[in-house]
This record gives structure tokens, C-alpha cells and sequence, in this order.
């Protein structure tokens, strides 16, 4: 029931995505861990949720973005209760349609997928895009991360506590390094 309420702990452990998308409307599938609620928070500097879902353990739902913060650019978007978080984003609907700035993703210990930017759904909007901040440093159970077209990024990704990594995809990026964790089972780059 932890996860229903949203108390001050809550609002400070939080995954971020500050973006600059006017593409709000497709949504963005997520799965979890175990049956509660998610909450979200779309809008400029809100720290309180606008977007509550009842979630079902490993049923994929898509988190749609409020009619009323449909049509923001620089926006921020916080995602509560991280610890629930197993996969966010698929291929053809990734972090992609927000046009993020930053992506911090640490709080979600859990998190197995994260597709941050899919090859296949380049967009003319990210030809001179770029990342300005990213944050892995506690996703300790990260299989698999897609991080694709952000070609103006000058930033090194460290995945080095991913010690469950077995798939990278950071085509069309331009991370200036990429450290891995030792023994970090990669079968695909």
C-alpha cells in the first residue's frame, strides 16, 4: 500500500526525465515488479503526481500523459516508487518521444530494460539532439539498455554497477566512452 501514497519519502526517490518534447501524447509502456501503483508527475518542476495507475506484476501498461500537460515543452517527468519499475519504454516507443535532456534512472535498483532511444525510431527532431546528463549508478539488475540517437552527446556512460548487462545499443550517440562493468555478461553491442 506503500505505493498508493506519496508521502515526502516517496517524492525524493523518484526516476527523472527532463525533456524538451512537444510529443507528450503516445504514452510510454512500463512493466513492474509486483501489483501497487505508479505515479507520475508531468509538468514543469511538479513534485506531486498528476497521473496515479493501479499496475499488475509483469503486465505491461502505458503511462499517458495528462490532456491538460499534453502540450509542454521543458517539462520535467517524475517517476515514482522507482523500486516497482522493471522495464520502461519498447522498441518504436522509447524516452525518444519526450526528447529528454536527462535521464536518471538510478532510484529503479530493479530495472531490467530501459529503452532511452530506439535505432529504428530516429527522428528529424534529433538530428542535432543531445543528452546533457544520464545516471545509472544503482541499477545493479540492468539487462538491457537501448540508448540511441542523442548524437550531440558529449557525455561518457558509466554502467559500471550493471553487472547484469547483456545487451548495449548505443548507435547513433555520441557518448565520448562507455565503461562495463567487469564480467558484465555482454552477448550484444
Amino acid at each position: 500500500m506503500a505505493s498508493k501514497y506519496v508521502g515526502n519519502a516517496a517524492v525524493k526517490n523518484r526516476i527523472i526525465i527532463r525533456g524538451e518534447g512537444e510529443r507528450f501524447t503516445p504514452g510510454l509502456p512500463v512493466s513492474v515488479y509486483a501489483d501497487g501503483y505508479i505515479q507520475a508527475a508531468f509538468g514543469y518542476g511538479s513534485d506531486k503526481p498528476n497521473v496515479s495507475i493501479r499496475v499488475k506484476r509483469n503486465e505491461p501498461i502505458t503511462i499517458h500523459v495528462p490532456d491538460s500537460q499534453a502540450n509542454l515543452t521543458n517539462a520535467t517527468i517524475y517517476f515514482f516508487s522507482p523500486q516497482l519499475y522493471q522495464t520502461i519504454g519498447e522498441e518504436g516507443r522509447s524516452l525518444n518521444i519526450f526528447l529528454p535532456k536527462q535521464i536518471t534512472v538510478s532510484p529503479a535498483e530493479k530495472l531490467r530494460e530501459l529503452i532511452a532511444g530506439d535505432y529504428e525510431e530516429a527522428s528529424s527532431n534529433l538530428i542535432n539532439y543531445g543528452l546533457e546528463e544520464v545516471g545509472f549508478d544503482n541499477n545493479i539488475m540492468l539487462e538491457k539498455l537501448h540508448i540511441c540517437n542523442y548524437p550531440n552527446t558529449e557525455l561518457s556512460l558509466d554502467l559500471t554497477k550493471a553487472v547484469n548487462l547483456k545487451e548495449l545499443d548505443a548507435r547513433n550517440s555520441g557518448f565520448t566512452g562507455i565503461s562495463i562493468a567487469n564480467g558484465a555478461p555482454i552477448t550484444k553491442i
